[in-house]
């Protein structure tokens, strides 16, 4: 049962509209983290193990690292709280245990929900899963998650004008495979040449 300082707390959350607990989304399923016990963010680069030149752009010879973060969260089958009505209906240890095993299993894009800071696109790196006394039939877990850096690849073709041997200009496109006269290509074709 809630003491009068949880139940002021958790009617706060809600009038605040703040999240009281922690979760986990693929945008499909959601596991809720009945307990957010400690988190801890980081941020890292790789640096070359070589010489550098003197006066040469140090920038070159450091990457920056992914964000990574971790947590230390409680699973409990035990949550009812007036700020989580869905306590009621939320999904057993074992299920959100199984849903988070297949999420590390396949490898699944993720977004964090934290108390006060959200992650999008990070990959579950580690999970330690313990139980004790403390968590009574609960379970706690040790996770930690990777930022990855997403890009989108993009193309361009342009036209070029080039001279061709018989001083004629050829339009050339650039491609990804390189470039590739048009001219050249018609040339090429001696099977054409004997059915004309």
């Amino acid at each position: 049962m809630a003491t009068n300082a949880n139940l002021v707390e958790q009617l706060n959350d809600v009038v605040k509209g703040q999240k009281t607990q922690a979760f986990l989304s693929d945008g499909v399923n959601d596991v809720l983290f009945n307990v957010t016990k400690s988190t801890s963010e980081g941020d890292s680069n790789q640096v070359t193990q070589h010489a550098i030149e003197k006066g040469a752009d140090v920038t070159d010879n450091v990457i920056q690292s992914p964000k990574s973060f971790s947590f230390t969260a409680i699973l409990s089958d035990n949550d009812i709280r007036l700020s989580n009505p869905r306590g009621f209906f939320e999904d057993s240890i074992e299920d959100r245990k199984q849903t988070i095993d297949t999420w590390l299993d396949e490898k699944t894009l993720l977004t964090y929900y934290g108390h006060e800071t959200d992650f999008e696109n990070v990959v579950i790196e580690s999970i330690n899963r313990s139980k004790d006394s403390s968590v009574g039939e609960g379970l706690s877990l040790d996770m930690s998650i990777r930022q990855l850096n997403i890009v989108e690849a993009t193309t361009v073709d342009i036209d070029l004008p080039q001279i061709t041997k018989k001083g004629k200009t050829a339009k050339k496109t650039a491609t990804n495979g390189g470039t590739r006269s048009t001219e050249a290509v018609k040339s090429k074709s001696w099977l054409k040449s004997l059915f004309s």
